[in-house]
């Protein structure tokens, strides 16, 4: 009986499981189409994400190439006084260009007020400084030109007492408004050489100043002098420098040498002299190749009262 009930339950179960089965598969199919499913509907929202990421950066690419190949304001500079005139040429999109105007450094331009005219003399240079450049014409006059802070010209070191020169300048020498601008060299000459032409103008600086001592030094001695009262050899510079200053720098030496053109200035067997007769400094070489005054007459012969 038991049997016969377990061969039922059995037969019972195959015949289920019979039924079941294509229940089963059919569930499995479904199961599997779901998972199918959700896999492509993952996969076609990767899909999607990456084609809306894909246009998202063609867009930017597509924005970046247009603001980079679009024409950017286009500027027309005109200089005017040393300022900036700009007129402005809008591009096509006007909205997408937010680059500031560039700026560029203003250009200076000459007018006829800062182009003054050029002038050149040629001279003898009678004094310098880094301020000024004095000089004597040949017509006698003398005259000074100042040095701008800029320096000169063509980088110029020196110049040297009683060089000849050429001196190139803007303005007007006899106003005395007149600035250097450079100094070339003159291929003027004469019989007199730089040295003595410097050893000239120590003499006159000294008249000028009335200075004895610094005649005394210029001087080799024994010395001849003539001042009317006294006409003789004077053998030391102490005994010079012990005479009356206005018995050496009369009125008369002082308008014959303080004024001298140095263009005047002459070589005869007695040595240089400043113009011939009357009150005079006479100058020479000695053995040993020095410049040395050797004789002044500081009167005219009628005042000499020996």
């Amino acid at each position: 009986m038991k049997k016969t009930l377990y061969t039922l339950n059995h037969s019972d179960q195959k015949k289920h499981i019979k039924k079941l089965l294509p229940l089963l598969c059919a569930g499995c199919i479904v199961l599997s189409g779901c998972g199918n499913a959700n896999s492509d509907s993952k996969t076609a929202n990767i899909t999607v994400q990456e084609e809306t990421t894909a246009a998202e950066d063609s867009s930017t690419a597509s924005t970046t190439a247009e603001e980079t190949n679009s024409p950017e304001t286009s500027k027309d500079f005109s200089v005017v006084g040393g300022g900036q005139s700009i007129s402005e040429t809008p591009s096509a999109d006007t909205t997408s260009s937010t680059t500031p105007p560039a700026t560029t450094k203003p250009q200076q331009t000459l007018t006829p007020t800062t182009t003054a005219e050029r002038r050149s003399v040629t001279g003898i240079i009678t004094d310098a400084s880094q301020y000024f450049v004095a000089f004597q014409t040949q017509d006698g006059k003398s005259h000074y030109l100042s040095i701008p802070e800029t320096g000169l010209e063509g980088g110029l070191d020196y110049v040297t007492i009683g060089q000849f020169a050429t001196l190139n300048y803007i303005g007007t020498l006899d106003e005395s408004h007149a600035v250097l601008t450079s100094v070339t060299p003159s291929y003027m000459t004469t019989d007199i050489y730089l040295e003595e032409y410097a050893f000239a103008i120590e003499i006159i600086n000294a008249v000028k100043a009335m200075d004895l001592e610094y005649l005394s030094d210029l001087s080799k001695f024994p010395l001849f002098i003539d001042t009317g009262n006294y006409n003789g050899v004077i053998n030391t510079p102490g005994e010079f420098e012990a005479i009356d200053n206005e018995k050496i720098f009369t009125e008369a030496l002082i308008e014959r040498i303080a004024n001298y053109n140095l263009f005047n200035l002459k070589y005869s067997d007695s040595g240089f002299h400043f113009g011939n007769g009357g009150p005079n400094i006479t100058f020479d070489v000695d053995d040993e190749g020095i410049l040395n005054i050797i004789g002044i007459t500081s009167v005219y012969p009628d005042e000499n009262t020996k």
